[in-house]
């Protein structure tokens, strides 16, 4: 399992026995589809250096929207300040 997603499981009080044996997790942006993926909101390239890995740069998305977020049909910051709402 990579670090930032242990760091957003650990972040959103999520079990990672919970995230590994798939149990329901849902997407953070749409709230419908399976959440597959861990995406960092803002990249190194974009700012994110300092925040890489941290909760508030890290959603767990569905692979829809993460297809979605990749290819900029989804506003960064829009996703950002949905994101820091689900924060536990």
């Amino acid at each position: 399992m990579k670090n930032h997603t242990k760091v957003y499981l650990e972040g959103m009080k999520i079990p990672i026995t919970m995230y590994a044996d798939d149990l329901g997790l849902i997407c953070e942006w749409c709230e419908a589809g399976p959440m597959v993926d861990v995406n960092h909101i803002y990249a190194r390239g974009m700012g994110g250096s300092t925040l890489k890995d941290s909760i508030e740069n890290l959603i767990g998305l569905c692979r829809h929207c993460h297809l979605q977020f990749e290819s900029h049909k989804i506003d960064r910051e829009a996703m950002s300040l949905k994101h820091l709402k689900n924060i536990p």
